[in-house]
């Protein structure tokens, strides 16, 4: 319920609390952020990309930019799929707002689950190395996916990878043998999957 109902509290109050009482050391700069003409190049390789950021932060006074997406859903990726490129939209997202708005340093990625009133919580799901070193969001003992120089140099290799394998027809949830660490995600991928009625994967209809 939005508004929720006498004794219960509504998804709207939920959000107001969570803003109150665990704010980011960031601010929207931007909302429904579109970009059409990233462009990425690896290894003499390139492809142009295209998104929608939900929310792009940023603070010009502490030099650090973020990104931001809400989940409606019960499933928020972990810092393991992050790390394994099971999920890649944070990752790819930061890259595009180092490009896009170059005065400020990336920092990291949050989730923002608004599924319902009694989960309605942020989650800081990674962190750049220069966010760390710096302390920026004060995690304490919270173990983000940690998002340096070696991620970032593995994760546009994964990106060119799956570009050549979709450019070669391979489209099946089969994994390909440079890919063995997708496959403890398949189940949870295929049950969100819009296209599994038609898909030529076999277990596409297990259970996660």
């Amino acid at each position: 319920l939005l508004f929720g109902i006498e004794g219960k509290r509504g998804l709207l109050e939920a959000i107001l609390v969570e803003e109150e009482t665990n704010p980011l050391p960031l601010a929207p700069i931007a909302f429904e952020y579109g970009f059409e003409d990233f462009k990425l190049v690896y290894g003499g390789e390139e492809m142009v990309l295209r998104g929608t950021i939900d929310v792009v932060l940023g603070s010009q006074e502490r030099g650090f930019s973020g990104v931001l997406d809400y989940k409606t859903g019960a499933h928020v990726p972990s810092g393991a799929d992050i790390r394994h490129f099971r999920s890649v939209q944070l990752p790819l997202y930061l890259l595009a707002v180092g490009h896009y708005f170059p005065s400020m340093t990336p920092a990291g990625g949050v989730y923002y689950q608004v599924k319902e009133a009694l989960s309605v919580g942020k989650t800081i799901a990674c962190i750049t190395e220069s966010a760390k070193e710096a302390d920026f969001f004060e995690l304490g003992r919270k173990r983000p996916a940690l998002l340096d120089r070696d991620f970032f140099e593995a994760f546009k290799a994964h990106l060119f990878h799956l570009k050549r394998l979709i450019e070669a027809g391979h489209f099946s949830e089969e994994s390909e043998e440079t890919l063995p660490h997708m496959m403890s995600g398949r189940p949870q991928t295929c049950s969100l999957c819009d296209y599994r009625a038609i898909c030529t994967y076999s277990k596409r209809f297990e259970k996660a």
